[in-house]
């Protein structure tokens, strides 16, 4: 997959910085780029853009 190019990049940037803010302003949660990938419970492996979750397993 080739590269997003920089207008996408600079969304998703922007939509990382706000998740990042949201987790610690909100102190529960973690945020990921990218680069971060989510085994999900079927086994299927996804890597958004942005996303934030639980640090706790139990609750995914």
């Amino acid at each position: 997959m080739p590269p997003a190019g920089w207008g996408a990049s600079s969304r998703n940037s922007i939509v990382t910085h706000l998740l990042t803010a949201w987790a610690l302003f909100n102190g529960t949660n973690v945020v990921s780029d990218s680069s971060g990938g989510f085994t999900l419970p079927n086994g299927a492996i996804r890597a958004p853009d942005a996303a934030g979750r639980s640090p706790r397993p139990d609750m995914m």
